[in-house]
């Protein structure tokens, strides 16, 4: 049995990387928000009062969703560490094990709360090597799928990071 985790140096990257576009997706949508609420309410009618509220309101609104995506990232990260990759004679697997994680603080543990109650979040997944139905490269990941996967749920589907340690041994292996 061999085991793998991404590598501490390049746990930053393996990060930004997989929530730039939770990132992209955050200012997009509240530049769009702040646009059409701004838009809609602004009339002819509307007391210069009435717009510094709003304005106010959309700043701090931006700003908690600001605070929320970098305690996200720090969530993310927290995650990455925990991560363990397993390879045996008859299956690789994915384990995410934060039992004994001391750095979460009240939002980490009610998302992970929230995760381990979702029917599409799993702590631990499993392929058996004979079950495997194709493995490829997508955005440098190694994405491994049973001959059962469902891509809607994400289950039976084990994605591989570029930044885990011994990617090219992997590489070999599965393709």
């Amino acid at each position: 049995m061999k085991t793998y985790k991404i590598d501490p140096n390049q746990i930053t990257t393996y990060s930004r990387r997989s929530n730039s576009n939770f990132l992209k997706m955050l200012i997009i949508v509240m530049a769009g928000f702040s646009a059409l609420t701004y838009f809609t309410y602004i009339n002819d009618n509307t007391s210069q009062n009435d717009i510094n509220i709003h304005i106010i309101s959309m700043g701090i609104t931006f700003l908690m969703l600001i605070a929320n995506a970098f305690n996200s990232l720090k969530f993310g990260r927290i995650m990455a560490e925990n991560m363990i990759y397993t390879i045996d004679e008859n299956t690789i697997s994915r384990s995410i094990d934060m039992s004994h994680e001391t750095r979460l603080n009240f939002m980490h543990k009610l998302s992970l709360k929230q995760l381990e109650n979702s029917p599409l979040y799993s702590k631990f997944i499993s392929i058996q090597l004979d079950n495997i139905q194709s493995c490829e490269l997508k955005s440098g990941n190694l994405v491994i799928k049973s001959k059962n996967a469902n891509s809607v749920t994400g289950k039976g589907i084990i994605y591989i990071p570029k930044e885990i340690e011994h990617f090219d041994e992997l590489k070999r292996r599965f393709l």
